[in-house]
């Protein structure tokens, strides 16, 4: 699990702007596509960051988030 108590989360912006705020990069697209999830699986931020997470469609390198534009697909 790249982030913990993903739970205290309740929505794309409120995880983006906790992390930004402390230094992190996060790319517009994985904004995106954890919306897109959310949305088409009607699952809540958390599940649906983790189900990104579990097919390996996001990375933590360092300070940067990185996406894998095929979770689009999912």
């Amino acid at each position: 699990m790249i982030v913990q108590n993903l739970e205290q989360y309740k929505s794309v912006g409120e995880w983006y702007n906790h992390f930004r705020t402390n230094g992190y990069a996060i790319p517009l697209a994985l904004c995106i596509g954890l919306t897109g999830v959310m949305k088409r699986h009607n699952l809540t931020f958390a599940r649906a960051f983790k189900f990104l997470e579990k097919n390996e469609k996001i990375i933590l390198a360092g300070r940067s988030f990185i996406y894998d534009f095929t979770g689009d697909e999912l």
